[in-house]
């Protein structure tokens, strides 16, 4: 089997996440697809958006293999996407993820297998050359794939630990933690961790190949081969489980991303003790969670947290939406800027899982021609809105991993004497229509624009977006604003949204387990509305209601639902979350 990687980049926006880019290779890939079927009676193609780096990557697998292909594919997918663009082509052959060759390497095949002269003959599996001797490593600074190097390498390079994504290079584990320990979160470039691993003795490796090969071959290796470290035969190194991995996969230890995990060799079996004990660990993860724990050491870890925070544990499919985002952030969230000096990441310097709000405005800035005016218009317009009849903006929980094609953030503002409670505002949901039935006359009150509102008490835990205890606020709000949107539906005064088919509470610490959308309490009435280009955005209040109250709501008697509310206001029970308070029914 044969698997072709495109990387696609755009040579003048280095952007990974933008819907119109996402058509654009969506469409190319396609292309390929259909222009290389006759070389093959099975082909698959599955795309991935910014599964390294920058870059957009579609995968296409062959039933053959054919090093003449490969070169095709990338003089096929230049022509196609012109000099706004670029392409990359890698491949990989056999079952394993192991075996990564670059399209260089295929020019070398070329003269080795005289290939040139005889196009349709096939290339030895096993017999692939990984790097002609005449070649200069330090001309290969484009290879995205992982590749084998040696000690000779790093030193050549004058590096000690180098900062590849999606390299599998195994060091001693000490060293490892001990450089990790040592960044900081401003640690971002990879020229201040390489200087902080060149103060380190070089790390010891060992590359260990699921067929058992020389370590730095494609080609299978002599049995008797050894570990540099400790003088066991390869396969001995490979039995022991001395491959690991972290990946974005639900069941691959749940949420909560154990640093530790990184580093352990036999990742499948976490309760054998004595492989924990084994010398050598290896990095090898996707391309967004290398950069994370190397940019941010531990705390990077904590983003792949509230990624998880920020979808709804009820949503169908949730393993698979984390499983190919790899890790993407939102162009509102993260861009670069390219002219000429190194990429500027907002964000990254002072947090992990956020931008400043200065520095975010300045991201927007960057690349008008992939966000709609409107859109960046329409989130300072909700922004001074908040800042003036709330308060000042604290925090911004960006959409790391959107739910639909909307963008939903959530603005965050602090308790103060005036309002003793935090003010959570979605921003986004308004930026399309809901999709609202068709009414003889549309009541004043009713708009096919909303953002949410909810309040939580001072000594409410907004910090921990892991806990479902704290974050569910958060999950619900995203999940409200993108939800209307996905399934066509609409919000409104007097809709109830249970938690799940079987209104379960929202956690096991209170019998609150139902959204009520009513007026807010918190704001005045004409602080409930904004003008925005003509249209009426209404900010909806979210109050959570027990069991007993949604039922009395849903009842048959209409005056019912006119009742509730009336007791709701009366014993001042709105937007703000009272875990503790008991039913008014």
């Amino acid at each position: 089997m044969l698997v072709v990687y495109l990387w696609f980049h755009h040579n003048k926006l280095a952007v990974r996440d933008d819907s119109r880019l996402v058509a654009v290779f969506d469409k190319f890939a396609n292309q390929v697809s259909e222009e290389f079927s006759h070389k093959t009676y099975s082909l698959r193609r599955s795309t991935v958006y910014g599964g390294k780096g920058l870059y957009f990557v579609s995968q296409i697998r062959f039933d053959v293999w054919d090093a003449r292909l490969v070169l095709d594919i990338k003089n096929f997918a230049s022509e196609k996407l012109g000099e706004d663009y670029s392409v990359n082509v890698s491949v990989r052959t056999g079952n394993t993820g192991f075996e990564v060759i670059h399209a260089r390497w295929v020019d070398v095949a070329f003269k080795s297998f005289s290939l040139d002269k005889d196009p349709e003959s096939r290339l030895p599996l096993n017999n692939f050359p990984s790097v002609c001797s005449k070649c200069n490593w330090k001309d290969w600074n484009a290879i995205p794939d992982p590749y084998f190097v040696n000690e000779s390498f790093l030193e050549s390079k004058n590096e000690k630990l180098d900062i590849i994504e999606g390299s599998s290079i195994f060091f001693v584990r000490d060293a490892v933690w001990e450089v990790l320990n040592d960044l900081v979160p401003d640690d971002f470039q990879s020229g201040k961790i390489q200087v902080k691993g060149k103060q380190k003795p070089l790390s010891g490796w060992h590359w260990i190949y699921p067929v058992h090969a020389t370590p730095g071959r494609f080609d299978v290796g002599e049995s008797d081969e050894k570990c540099s470290e400790c003088g066991n035969p390869d396969r001995y190194c490979f039995d022991m489980g001395n491959i690991t991995a972290m990946t974005l996969f639900k069941d691959f230890g749940g949420p909560k991303w154990n640093l530790a995990r990184t580093f352990y060799p036999g990742t499948w079996v976490p309760e054998d003790k004595e492989r924990a004990q084994r010398p050598y660990a290896s990095i090898m993860m996707s391309g967004g969670l290398f950069r994370a724990l190397w940019n941010h050491g531990f705390k990077g870890l904590e983003w792949p947290d509230q990624i998880y925070a920020s979808l709804n544990p009820n949503q169908p499919m949730i393993e698979e939406s984390i499983r190919f985002q790899d890790y993407k952030p939102k162009l509102k969230d993260k861009a670069i800027k390219q002219s000429g000096e190194s990429g500027l990441w907002f964000g990254y310097e002072k947090s992990v899982n956020e931008a400043p709000i200065e520095n975010q405005k300045k991201a927007l800035a960057l690349l008008p021609e992939l966000r709609p005016q409107s859109v960046d218009d329409l989130t300072s317009v909700i922004s001074d809105h908040i800042e003036k009849h709330v308060g000042k903006i604290g925090k911004v929980l960006h959409e790391l991993i959107p739910i639909s094609n909307t963008h939903v953030d959530i603005n965050i503002v602090y308790p103060t004497n005036e309002k003793p409670y935090y003010t959570l505002v979605t921003s986004g949901m308004s930026s399309k229509p809901m999709k609202m039935p068709k009414l003889k006359v549309t009541p004043p009150d009713i708009s096919k624009y909303a953002e949410l509102v909810v309040c939580l008490p001072p000594d409410w835990k907004i910090d921990e977006m892991t806990d479902e205890r704290w974050n569910f606020p958060v999950v619900w709000m995203r999940y409200l604003a993108n939800y209307v949107h996905e399934e066509k539906k609409w919000l409104s005064i007097a809709h109830t949204i249970p938690n799940t088919d079987q209104a379960l509470p929202f956690t096991d610490n209170t019998e609150l387990n139902c959204w009520l959308i009513r007026y807010l309490q918190t704001m005045p009435i004409d602080a409930q509305s904004i003008t925005y280009k003509k249209k009426t955005i209404r900010l909806l209040g979210m109050t959570a209601i027990t069991n007993k109250e949604m039922e009395y709501a849903l009842s048959n008697e209409a005056s019912n639902l006119d009742e509730l509310n009336a007791v709701l206001y009366d014993r001042n029970v709105g937007e703000l979350v009272d875990l503790t308070r008991e039913s008014v029914v």
